[in-house]
């Protein structure tokens, strides 16, 4: 898939540049982020990168589908970028929380799961959880 192929090269064209990142977290996402977010995900769903070490595959996928400018790549790490080494909720509306510390992020999409049942509102819910 060339999709996947073009993510896999800016992940390593990122980490290579910035000398940091998680190579093997975000190449073990590829396909799944790229599945979530060319097929899945809609704008009134809820994704959250709970491993977020995995930082690099979310930023070259959001470029790949067209919600983040391929020029943000350049910037990973570096200050006052938006894509810092782990996703940060203020830097981008995808971005829905924080992530970093490895286990948070099932018990925040369950409720932001109980939160959209009780306001009725349309969406679902998807966590990407490691084994960290």
């Amino acid at each position: 898939m060339r999709e996947t192929k073009n993510i896999r090269k800016a992940i390593l064209e990122m980490s290579f540049k910035s000398q940091a990142g998680h190579i093997p977290s975000a190449m073990s996402i590829v396909e799944i982020l790229y599945s979530i977010y060319s097929r899945v995900k809609k704008d009134e769903d809820v994704f959250i990168l709970s491993k977020g070490h995995g930082c690099l595959a979310l930023y070259a996928v959001l470029v790949e589908v067209g919600l983040l400018n391929r020029e943000e790549l350049e910037s990973f790490c570096k200050y006052d970028s938006i894509l810092g080494g782990h996703p940060h909720r203020q830097k981008h509306k995808e971005f829905y929380c924080s992530a970093g510390s490895l286990g948070h992020g099932l018990p925040m999409a369950v409720g932001a799961a109980l939160a959209k049942k009780i306001k009725g509102e349309k969406g679902i819910v998807c966590c990407l959880i490691g084994d960290g």
